[in-house]
């Protein structure tokens, strides 16, 4: 599953939305900070999809759902929020995004067809669309959230914050300090993180010798077709044995 991060500006606060409802921009033709583009007309949808934070897919790190509507110029999605005392973590989200503390989504999508776009980058002519996410950094700088507040037009900060003190910790829970630790253990703890690291890159490489040819043409072109630039650049670093260096469409040819 793909991820874009979309930031969301509040340039409204009017309409007729519930205590509990913001409604933002998922996604627009907007060319997106890591080159690539998602047209919002081949977007492919049931006409709903789960809130989650951060892209956990988990039924605990679910805050609500929304009404997804596509126009050839943008997604746009009508957010509910779980009921109030239901979530921790879907109370706090609440109150921060209807306090405007919070604006950004990130659409988790996957690609069906796409084309490589010339200079670098990806457009996405179709992709189905599987979750929106709450997130704090955004990548779309045209992205926004375009009304925020409730059907009185106005938002009580004070109850919000009282139904969102209990989640202080479960949303932005405190980084415990670390005990000091000596040399040696320090040591330790990087030799093991070594070994891990050096575990997974040996899995991932007995992996693909396990594959047939084919097979690692697959991974390999479904990889550089869906990533970006610094995720691909990564992939050369692994896997470059398996390309040569021609555009297609991020750089690199297969070779096998």
């Amino acid at each position: 599953m793909e991820r874009k991060f979309l930031s969301s500006a509040v340039t409204a606060q009017a309409g007729d939305l519930g205590e509990r409802q913001i409604k933002v921009i998922a996604s627009d033709p907007t060319r997106d900070r890591a080159g690539d583009i998602l047209v919002p007309s081949g977007c492919v949808t049931s006409g709903y999809a789960p809130i989650q934070l951060d892209h956990e897919a988990t039924i605990e790190k679910n805050a609500g759902g929304a009404k997804i509507t596509v126009t050839d110029s943008r997604v746009e999605a009508l957010i509910t929020f779980l009921d109030e005392g239901k979530s921790d973590e879907a109370d706090g989200a609440c109150y921060r995004y209807k306090a405007g503390i919070l604006k950004d989504v990130s659409v988790g999508f996957k690609p069906i067809e796409w084309e490589p776009i010339k200079g670098g980058g990806v457009r996405y002519t179709k992709w189905e669309l599987l979750e929106l996410s709450l997130v704090v950094v955004a990548c779309n700088p045209a992205a926004t959230t375009i009304e925020r507040s409730n059907r009185s037009g106005r938002v009580d900060m004070a109850q919000l914050r009282r139904r969102a003190k209990a989640a202080e910790l479960a949303i932005a829970p405190a980084i415990p300090k670390p005990a000091p630790k000596t040399k040696a253990e320090r040591k330790a703890v990087v030799a093991r993180l070594v070994a891990e690291d050096a575990a997974r890159e040996e899995a991932g490489r007995l992996e693909i010798q396990r594959m047939t040819p084919a097979e690692r043409r697959e991974l390999v072109a479904g990889y550089l077709a869906t990533q970006g630039k610094y995720e691909v650049e990564k992939f050369m670093e692994r896997w470059g044995q398996f390309c040569s260096k021609k555009p297609k469409p991020h750089g690199f040819v297969l070779k096998m």
